[in-house]
């Protein structure tokens, strides 16, 4: 079964009282049958909504053992001005997340950067230690 692939340019991870949510931009209409949260605790999560994956990442250091001490988080579905859609989905924890053919067009650029003021070694070290990209 393939799964349609989608980047999540705009989200937001809130907490409340040892709670988790995550309000995200997307554009998708389909009433929820499954979901959940795959993540391994790094850079990057995938909501697995329907046959559909939302793939986050640049998850901030401060919230990444948070998700993982959670068993599941409540996913705010948003567009421009209104809610759309909101559930509580499971967080299924993975070792990793292999992000290695997912990565945007934007972290390119980035990347870029980063081998102008580290030089090539430098920028392929960090990208296998924190994108996991090979």
């Amino acid at each position: 079964m393939e799964i349609e692939k989608n980047w999540v340019d705009e989200f937001e991870i809130l907490e409340n009282n040892g709670e988790i949510g995550i309000n995200m931009i997307i554009d998708d209409d389909e009433p929820v049958e499954t979901a959940a949260l795959v993540y391994d605790g790094r850079h990057a999560a995938i909501l697995v909504r329907n046959k559909k994956a939302y793939i986050l990442t640049n998850i901030l250091p401060d919230v990444r053992a948070k998700i993982l001490s959670v068993p599941e988080v409540l996913i705010i579905e948003s567009s421009e001005e209104d809610i759309k859609n909101s559930y509580m989905c499971t967080v299924s924890k993975v070792d990793e997340i292999p992000v290695n053919d997912t990565i945007p067009a934007a972290l390119g650029e980035f990347l870029e950067n980063i081998k102008e003021a580290f030089g090539e070694e430098g920028c392929a070290e960090l990208a296998r230690k924190f994108w996991g990209v090979k």
